[in-house]
């Protein structure tokens, strides 16, 4: 009995010793200026993943655009109309990027941006401006601007 309660209290003895190397050291809440520049690294990183999108919503824009002038209609609709899908929001998040950029400028907001971010921006704005531009020779060289959602017997469309 007393050779158990020796190997009890020597395993007891030896969890006490390493329970720190498992649990970690107590530590308490970190100061205030710690935490507001973790919320900042969040933020930052939400930043980040603006940009992520933005600059693939922008590439997929300029190859739409790209597709738009060479063969006079947009992307195919791809399977299960996913590269369409992608398309249009692709349209949708460049141009919400530009006004997002165009609010920053007309409220003077000179909060620094992830480069993340203004590169994505620059992108949108090449991108949009390279939409009009697209837009314009799609009227001289063709004479319609194709419709957004394929319908039954439209130009651009292989349905029916």
């Amino acid at each position: 009995s007393s050779g158990i309660m020796a190997r009890h209290r020597g395993l007891s003895l030896l969890l006490v010793l390493l329970a720190p190397a498992f649990v970690g050291p107590r530590t308490r809440s970190p100061p205030r200026a710690a935490r507001v520049a973790r919320s900042a690294e969040l933020k930052r990183d939400g930043d980040g993943a603006l940009g992520a999108v933005g600059i693939g919503a922008s590439l997929v824009m300029g190859w739409s655009e790209w597709t738009l002038k060479t063969t006079g209609c947009g992307l195919p609709a791809g399977p299960f109309g996913l590269l369409g899908a992608t398309e249009g929001l692709s349209y949708l998040a460049v141009l919400g990027l530009v006004g997002y950029q165009l609010f920053r400028l007309a409220t003077n907001d000179s909060k620094k941006q992830s480069s993340l971010v203004e590169v994505a921006s620059v992108l949108a704005v090449l991108a949009t401006v390279a939409g009009i531009v697209v837009l314009y020779f799609q009227i001289q060289d063709y004479g319609f601007v194709p419709e957004a959602v394929p319908t039954e017997g439209g130009r651009c469309s292989n349905i029916g």
